[in-house]
């Protein structure tokens, strides 16, 4: 079978996708325990400071990264020139960010109030020059659809990062242990992509021809990012400035338990997902069939998840973060709603970017990112609780307009991605959701509460599937998709989507 040709590259898309699965689904267990160990060697007020310190470095890295991981993915192979001259100047870019935070930390700590954020903000000013360094390595990976490679250098990074926090915060360094632990994961990820990789700059060249157009297409990108990640970074800092540091870190806290199953379900599926939807973009059947497919992972699983954990929110802060995190779990319930829309509302960047059209992604991310923001900061007269409330509201009025936007610039109806996905939260993860919550007037202790509560839960979403046809179809589609990593028929897209396809037209549906 061809690499190129629609069942290979269905083939190589699904075992990208189970090794980012496997890998992230490990990652995910590392930052629970992570997240359990630290919320009790280290006080909230330590994880509001920190808070503050990474939101501002997480936008600084962002700009180090200038769009250019998804314009490669969807480019054609680049020459060792070309290589070399986007290495040069994401090292640039690198230094000059790290360089803005280094200086402006002590204009920070004036600001805030606090010195020991100052420090914090020196050291991991670093962050963003590690990142430049190596960003050429790992976009040579994602290239090659090496996807099991890089997962597994992520993993290792990760663990070492989290042993490395949890020494020094237990002997009694917890701003090292926090900081260590941001700065580690990122270090020591670069160092093995860079010697996996085994590749190394040379001269510069094919300015015009090769690098040109790659620049191009990231500043679209790019431009979308600095919209999306300057209205979400711009949140935690402006409530430092009136909210209290123990309640920003329990909000801190209780978006991070919200945020975890969404950064290994959407953002790291996006790097699997663009690639192959780049080149099918072409054939308009295949691009529709594959988005639509593509989302339902994140529908049935990702959503129904933290809906469960909306449901039981006050004994999963309890159980995660321990004693002392009462605010978390009131939290929690909202952050962890607006967690759904979110994935399902950026998931359609995938179809964006694979489809071509990232010009489309930065004309509809002008208006609607800042306005999730500006509407999640109209919280803030209720403190904490409000931001969270308002933020399930301001992601859920997201998705709908995200979809809308996505499929009309690949040149297919909206509906095709918003019935699947609002069948599955409707007769899905919402009963699912119920039933899981029905464990909660028992009386239980935490831990019972939350092994009934998923003990019902599962029994609701087999009562779901047995109940419902469509369901079992789309559920059949997503075993299929799985099955293609094994080979056989089961890797071309035509067939891995019909079953669903077939019953959407027998009920009069869009497909």
């Amino acid at each position: 079978m061809a690499p190129n040709s629609p069942q290979g590259l269905a083939r190589q898309g699904a075992r990208g996708a189970l090794s980012v699965v496997i890998s992230q689904a490990g990652i995910f267990a590392v930052r629970t325990v992570s997240l359990m160990v630290m919320a009790r060697l280290v006080v909230p007020e330590v994880f509001g400071t920190v808070a503050i310190a990474t939101a501002i470095v997480s936008f600084a890295t962002m700009i180090v990264m200038f769009g250019l991981p998804m314009a490669i993915a969807q480019a054609p192979p680049l020459s060792q020139r070309a290589r070399s001259s986007l290495f040069l100047a994401n090292t640039a870019i690198g230094a000059a960010s790290g360089a803005a935070v280094f200086a402006c930390s002590y204009a920070l700590g004036h600001l805030y109030e606090d010195p020991v954020l100052g420090e914090v903000l020196r050291w991991t000013a670093l962050i963003p020059v590690m990142v430049g360094l190596r960003q050429q390595s790992s976009l040579k990976l994602v290239t090659e659809l090496r996807f099991g490679t890089i997962a597994t250098v992520e993993f290792g990074a990760q663990v070492i990062a989290v042993g490395t926090a949890f020494a020094l915060a237990a002997v009694g360094y917890p701003y090292a242990g926090v900081a260590a632990q941001a700065m580690a994961e990122p270090a020591l990820t670069g160092v093995a992509l860079i010697a996996v990789a085994r590749w190394i700059p040379t001269r510069p060249g094919a300015w015009h021809d090769e690098v040109r157009p790659i620049v191009k297409v990231a500043v679209h990108i790019f431009s979308y990012n600095v919209l999306r990640n300057a209205s979400r970074s711009v949140i935690v800092p402006v409530m430092g400035l009136t909210v209290a540091p123990a309640a920003l870190g329990s909000y801190e806290r209780a978006t991070r338990v919200a945020q975890l199953p969404v950064g290994m379900g959407v953002q790291q599926l996006q790097r699997v997902a663009v690639p192959v939807l780049s080149r099918v973009r072409d054939t308009p059947d295949l691009i529709e069939r594959y988005a639509r497919r593509a989302q339902l992972p994140v529908a049935y699983g990702l959503a129904t998840a933290l809906a469960v954990v909306a449901a039981l929110a006050p004994q999963v802060a309890r159980v995660a973060l321990g004693d002392g995190w009462s605010l978390a779990g009131e939290i929690l319930q909202f952050v962890a709603i607006a967690a759904i829309f979110q994935a399902l509302g950026e998931s359609m960047q995938w179809l964006f970017l694979g489809s071509g059209n990232a010009r489309a992604s930065l004309r509809f991310g002008a208006f609607a990112i800042p306005a999730v923001s500006v509407a999640t900061l109209a919280g803030l007269p209720w403190g904490v609780e409000g931001v969270a409330v308002a933020s399930a509201i301001a992601w859920c009025a997201y998705w709908p307009c995200a979809a809308i936007y996505a499929a009309r610039a690949a040149g297919f109806h909206s509906l095709a991605l918003v019935r699947p996905q609002a069948r599955a939260l409707l007769t899905f993860a919402l009963p699912t959701a119920l039933c899981a919550a029905a464990a909660r007037p028992f009386g239980l202790d935490d831990l019972a509460t939350l092994s009934l509560g998923c003990a019902l839960a599962c029994a609701g979403a087999g009562a779901c599937i047995a109940a419902s046809r469509r369901t079992r179809t789309d559920i059949s589609s997503l075993a299929t998709y799985a099955r293609s990593v094994r080979g056989g028929k089961a890797g071309d897209p035509h067939d891995a989507s019909e079953p669903m396809a077939h019953d959407e037209r027998s009920r009069g549906g869009i497909a």
